[in-house]
């Protein structure tokens, strides 16, 4: 199962926003996440990324820079 959105920008914002959408989505479906694999993007390393993921229970983890 993959659950994808369009969002107009790459702000934090969308981020937390994608993620909460998700984490919905999938709760709906039965399923829990507990991890999390983005790149190095700035929205990604934004404190509300990482409030999001703390607050929802999952490991946020990062791409090594530059090994895609």
């Amino acid at each position: 199962m993959a659950y994808t959105a369009i969002h107009p920008d790459e702000a934090a914002e969308s981020a937390v926003e994608f993620l909460w959408y998700a984490v919905a989505w999938y709760a709906a479906l039965g399923m829990k996440i507990e991890r999390v694999l983005t790149d190095n993007g700035i929205c990604y390393k934004s404190r509300k990324v990482d409030e999001a993921c703390r607050e929802f229970g999952i490991q946020h983890k990062r791409i090594r820079t530059y090994r895609p």
